[in-house]
């Protein structure tokens, strides 16, 4: 139910989730919390942004409010359903529909499949009893175009791309 658009800017929807966060763990104050953050933390690219500002905003609230908890900072999660405003479900929708994008030729994402989140997530709760915070990530980040040809190849059909010398 938290904010799930990285290029979120709405105070409304931080609050929402910051009041939700905090009901939930004075609801819940003796249970194991887990929360999902985001790895653009990590990012100096993208860490003064106000949703990643918000997340870390939000981990301190748990690290303040619960000796129990276990945190994980995702990268770009890639699945069947979800989120129109994820970077794949975002490449597909332009290169589906014809609508024009624009690329940064040097960005980069890190890609790591819904699957795969849940297996770690899972094995980590289930086996880790201390308070942590980690990252769930793939070790190497690919480059956003490469990202954008594979789908094209896949759709066999050529986006709507303008390049910048960017990222």
């Amino acid at each position: 139910s938290g904010v799930s658009n990285s290029t979120a800017i709405s105070s409304i929807e931080f609050e929402r989730e910051r009041l939700l966060l905090i009901n939930t763990l004075n609801t819940y104050p003796n249970s194991k919390f887990v929360y999902f953050s985001t790895c653009s933390i990590n990012d100096e690219a993208v860490n003064e942004r106000p949703y990643v500002m918000h997340k870390l905003g939000l981990e301190h609230i748990i690290k303040a409010h619960t000796e129990n908890h276990l945190i994980f900072r995702i990268s770009n999660v890639v699945g069947p359903q979800g989120n129109a405003n994820t970077i794949m479900n975002y490449l597909v929708n332009a290169v589906k529909t014809g609508v024009e994008i624009n690329i940064w030729k040097h960005a980069e994402r890190n890609l790591i499949d819904i699957d795969d989140v849940k297996i770690i997530v899972d094995e980590v709760i289930k086996n880790e009893q201390q308070v942590k915070t980690i990252n769930v990530a793939v070790r190497e980040s690919l480059l956003v175009s490469e990202i954008l040809l594979q789908i094209e190849a896949y759709f066999h059909k050529k986006a709507m791309s303008n390049f910048s010398d960017k990222g």
